[in-house]
């Protein structure tokens, strides 16, 4: 899929099935959240753990 197709494709979802998230899958996840760009590049993500 080429990336105008992905963006134009977005939905925003309202309702989420009660099955959990892979672990691996939610690495990956948090992984792209954490390589996203922010607003003049100031990070201000507190980690979990």
């Amino acid at each position: 899929m080429e990336t105008w197709d992905a963006l134009r494709a977005r939905r925003d979802v309202r309702a989420f099935e009660p099955r959990p998230i892979a672990p691996h899958d939610l690495e990956r996840i948090l992984d792209a959240g954490r390589r996203a760009p922010s607003a003049r590049n100031m990070h201000r993500i507190a980690r979990r753990c």
